[in-house]
């Protein structure tokens, strides 16, 4: 059975939530099933961040951080890429001269740690 990953509970913190989601879409039992994912991959394997956030979940769970915060002005990205740095599954890659204290959404890339080439279409 495919497991899928659980809705975001009332309870849980929507950062580890985003994590977690994440965290899901660069797992092996992902990865086997995700065509889609896996035609974004450029030839290195790599995935613009920007390209995961518009996944329908991933929309929901940024959505519950922006409600979360009293001042929706606060929300610059920053929270978003803090929460891709605790992900496990994933190697994060700064682009445009960027690093990783002074990168926006447009400059990151992500890609599976480990043995990225097998996931390549």
């Amino acid at each position: 059975p495919v497991q899928i990953p659980p809705p975001i509970s009332p309870k849980q913190d929507p950062e580890q939530a985003l994590t977690q989601q994440i965290d899901y879409y660069f797992s092996l039992e992902n990865l086997l099933r995700d065509i889609f994912l896996r035609k974004n991959m450029d030839s290195e394997g790599w995935i613009a961040l920007d390209l995961i956030l518009n996944f329908k979940r991933v929309k929901i769970i940024i959505n519950g951080i922006q409600n979360s915060l009293e001042n929706v002005q606060e929300f610059d990205g920053s929270i978003i890429l803090e929460s891709i740095k605790k992900c496990e599954n994933l190697e994060i890659q700064y682009i445009n001269d960027k690093t990783a204290e002074n990168a926006a959404i447009d400059d990151v890339k992500l890609r599976v740690k480990g043995n990225y080439e097998q996931w390549l279409l």
